[in-house]
């Protein structure tokens, strides 16, 4: 576990975090919750950059979009009354979910992002509510949507080059419903064997602005555009639900743990489920 640290350092900034990174580039990381870093270290790090005394931990409205600090815990997330009444409690439900007390006391939603690893809880949920990353490398301050992050170049940055301060989910997803549907092999296990996102809005009976987002079974969380265009414009009922779901089957293309066939099956059933969770959500707002 981390023998090769020869050096911490605990800025208060996120000038100053930056700086030290690309000065001790590529043998520094970041580490703030540390679940990650301590459980898979990088034999080539070095230093370490501590940033849990930069104010990045928080929950807020500004300007009419939610705001979350990347050092935010699991559990603050959890625990966050603002984070309960938007899009149906989608966050924080997800965070409860995160595996044990002890992780969601340490882990944050910026390492699970920035580590998206196929099985993390965050990504799937933030992109289902168009969030955006903010993040800092030294240069320029950059914006750009989850899903970008995650299946782009930036995380082979973030957390060596660059930092990722916050996420920013505009205002009208605080409306939003949003279902979660997680199959693994115990309700604890971190390692999920599919996770599915659906998110919509109702509009005279009629979904609007569909999002349905698959996690461990690519690489990375991954949206399906055909299957939200199925959704798209038309009245709920159940064989809709059901072509999205094939709409998923038919163009998901799954990594190893368990066979693809299985897991293209186990998708499509969630997907189904999540949708239909989602419509009955929106029936209890109206």
């Amino acid at each position: 576990m981390l023998k090769n640290i020869e050096v911490f350092y605990f800025p208060e900034t996120v000038k100053d975090a930056v700086r030290l990174l690309n000065r001790h580039a590529p043998h520094a990381a970041v580490i703030a919750g540390g679940t990650l870093i301590t459980k898979s270290p990088n034999l080539s790090t070095r230093v370490l950059v501590d940033i849990r005394g930069i104010d990045m931990d928080y929950v807020k409205v500004q300007a009419g979009r939610l705001r979350i600090g990347a050092r935010t815990s699991f559990q603050s997330l959890a625990d966050s009354k603002l984070l309960q009444k938007w899009a149906g409690g989608a966050l924080s439900r997800a965070a409860a979910a995160v595996t044990t007390h002890l992780i969601r006391n340490a882990g944050t939603i910026g390492g699970d992002v920035a580590r998206a690893l196929p099985y993390n809880d965050m990504p799937p949920v933030l992109m289902a509510l168009d969030a955006e990353a903010v993040i800092v490398d030294g240069k320029k301050t950059r914006t750009l949507p989850v899903e970008e992050m995650v299946r782009g170049h930036m995380w082979r940055i973030v957390g060596r080059r660059a930092l990722l301060t916050e996420f920013r989910l505009p205002s009208e997803t605080r409306k939003r419903a949003c279902a979660i549907a997680r199959f693994a092999r115990s309700a604890s296990d971190w390692e999920a064997m599919v996770h599915a996102v659906a998110s919509m809005e109702k509009s005279r009976g009629i979904c609007r602005n569909a999002r349905i987002v698959l996690g461990a079974v690519t690489r990375h969380a991954q949206r399906f555009p055909q299957a939200e265009a199925v959704l798209e414009g038309k009245p709920y009922s159940e064989s809709l639900a059901a072509e999205a779901a094939q709409a998923v089957f038919d163009g998901l293309t799954p990594v190893s743990r368990a066979s693809a066939e299985y897991r293209r099956e186990v998708a499509s059933v969630l997907v189904r489920r999540a949708i239909r969770e989602v419509w009955n959500e929106n029936e209890t707002q109206q």
